[in-house]
């Protein structure tokens, strides 16, 4: 690739000092954790095919549009999406990726294997992996992640930028869908350009065949398929929306008149205004028009100094940990006193939710599916394990004893 013009902001590769390799890996690029000069941050690798297409000079124009918006503004930017902070090039000039800050930790869920992993909004529906059944949010969780979706999605059009990459995968949700954050911003299209041609995903050309040109109502139209997706539990391969589905879940028909309507942007002007009214009625929070001394909500409330701390939230579940299978048999009369203590046991109350599932294993004993969140087990005292040993020295002693009265008796075993 040839050298790229250095801007304001460039970081050579050799600054950055890795600690985690292949956080993520997509189709286009790979996400590795790293620090510039002590900051934690992460470093998005463009694959040799799609630095092809990367316009670099719209890159570094998108990297310093941050800086040109007023400081609330900015603020408000980094709140709700991870957007570019640096160019990353080498000593050649020629350009690897960008650099890009860490979502928040309400993002960030745990894995049963302990390891992290983002929620995506898709992580808010009711769905079947592997047998197991996640239960997903409430339709009232679902209404207030997709309307502060709905309301970043707007905030960025006022300033001129299309979203573009619009799908469950690139939203961020916290578990109670009180916060969102947008990722994958370098596709998004603003004053600088297109950073690179815009390509939508297979099915997202099948239900907005206009996907690929983006537009305000392309944006919209994508939203609407992100946002019936989620209310239905049908996640992002849904392509119909049945007669009368979003009945009783939106919490007011006309808006899933205006999810339908807005599903298809041919030939219509893409309702605006309908949505603002959306965002105010699904987060509660008046967001319609933030025009020029309209007044904004606050970014980050701070608490009086000797103000107590407050109770975190209980999350919600979005995926029960005990779960259990109906009773194929009657269970052994015995059976409470002869089982074993189950490896889940340990687990608090509030980790503990009850789901049907079906599987290749029948049975009535309960079994463990780990949210997300759950705590770690409590690993064994220091003297768990010498305990054995003991036992086994004391055997040992005690018959060597017993051999030596007996030899003394003269009784020979």
């Amino acid at each position: 690739m040839d050298p790229v013009t250095p801007m304001a902001g460039d970081v050579n590769v050799r600054e950055l000092t890795i600690t985690a390799r292949d956080t993520y890996s997509g189709g286009n690029s790979s996400l590795h954790s790293c620090r510039l000069r002590g900051r934690p941050l992460l470093f998005k690798e463009y694959s040799p095919e799609h630095l092809k297409r990367v316009n670099a000079t719209a890159l570094g124009l998108l990297v310093g549009w941050r800086e040109s918006l007023p400081a609330d503004d900015r603020a408000r930017l980094d709140q709700a999406t991870a957007w570019p902070r640096h160019r990353v090039t080498d000593e050649h000039g020629r350009l690897h990726g960008v650099l890009m800050p860490a979502a928040p930790a309400r993002f960030i869920g745990r894995l049963s294997w302990n390891r992290p992993a983002p929620r995506t909004i898709g992580g808010l529906t009711r769905r079947s992996e592997l047998g197991i059944v996640r239960a997903g949010a409430t339709p009232a969780v679902k209404r207030m992640a997709i309307g502060r979706a709905a309301e970043a999605v707007l905030w960025l059009h006022r300033r001129e930028v299309i979203v573009n990459d619009l799908q469950m995968e690139n939203i961020l949700s916290a578990a109670d869908g009180s916060a969102v954050y947008l990722v994958d911003c370098d596709a998004m299209i603003g004053p600088w350009g297109a950073v690179c041609p815009p390509q939508a995903p297979p099915y997202m050309r099948d239900v907005v065949p206009d996907a690929d040109n983006p537009t305000v109502a392309t944006d919209l139209a994508r939203l609407s398929w992100v946002a019936i997706g989620l209310l239905l539990d049908a996640g992002p391969g849904i392509v119909e929306i049945p007669p009368g589905a979003l009945r009783g879940l939106d919490g007011g028909d006309q808006y899933g008149k205006l999810l339908t309507w807005t599903a298809d942007p041919r030939g219509s002007d893409a309702p605006v205004t309908q949505w603002h009214e959306l965002v105010s009625a699904w987060t509660g929070a008046g967001f319609a028009d933030a025009g020029a001394g309209a007044e904004q909500p606050p970014i980050e409330p701070q608490q009086p100094a000797d103000a107590p701390a407050p109770t975190p939230p209980v999350e919600p579940a979005l995926a029960g940990d005990i779960l259990y299978r109906k009773p194929a048999a009657r269970p052994l009369p015995r059976y409470g006193l002869a089982r074993r203590r189950r490896s889940h046991e340990w687990l608090p109350t509030r980790f503990r939710v009850a789901a049907d599932v079906t599987g290749p294993a029948g049975g009535f004993d309960p079994w463990l599916a780990p949210l997300a969140d759950a705590p770690a087990r409590p690993t064994a005292r220091a003297g768990a394990k010498v305990r054995p040993m003991l036992r086994v020295v004391a055997g040992i002693a005690a018959l060597t004893v017993l051999l030596a009265v007996l030899d003394l008796l003269g009784v020979r075993p």
